[in-house]
């Protein structure tokens, strides 16, 4: 007959059995990784943008930008206008370039472009900006050329030769 004992182990075998039986269900389908993380080379290939000024959106994701500021030490200036009165308030954002000796890269885009940056950052008041650099990305208030400039000098890792633009 069988006993008490008897009927435990074999209980406890059921569930262990189970458990090996859907963890390996689980890393077939892809649940679950398995142990193994994807070996990756840790490299990103981000190019700098052609030039300092334009009236389209940079071709390039938020990371891009965030990598390319960071290892180059600039700042990405994202401004968007909803009217012509917005856009040419914004065009005065190009004397950015002359004073921070090109390490500032401006895009003047309509709120009707197609930029990741507007959905990510939920802007639907225009005009409005975001300011991306290597020690972080600000969304100012008001956007005008004093305050970007503000916002670009704290996104300088380095402020090297702008340190009397920015104090």
């Amino acid at each position: 007959m069988v006993n008490a004992k008897q009927i435990g182990i074999f209980v406890v075998a059921i569930l262990i059995g189970g458990g090996f039986a859907f963890g390996g269900i689980a890393s077939y389908a892809g649940i679950v990784g398995g142990g193994q993380q994807p070996q990756g080379t840790g490299e990103f290939d981000a190019t700098m943008p052609e030039q300092n000024y334009q009236e389209s959106p940079y071709n390039m994701s938020l990371k891009e930008q965030r990598v390319l500021a960071y290892e180059n030490d600039i700042v990405f200036v994202n401004a968007f206008y909803e009217n012509e009165e917005q856009r040419e308030q914004l065009q005065q954002l190009q004397s950015l370039v002359q004073r921070f000796d090109s390490r500032v890269y401006v895009s003047v885009a309509s709120s009707s472009s197609s930029s990741e940056i507007l959905i990510n950052y939920g802007i639907v008041e225009f005009p409005s900006a975001v300011v991306t650099g290597g020690s972080g990305v600000s969304q100012p208030e008001n956007v005008t050329v004093e305050r970007i400039s503000e916002a670009a000098c704290n996104g300088f890792r380095n402020l090297g030769d702008q340190t009397s633009e920015c104090l």
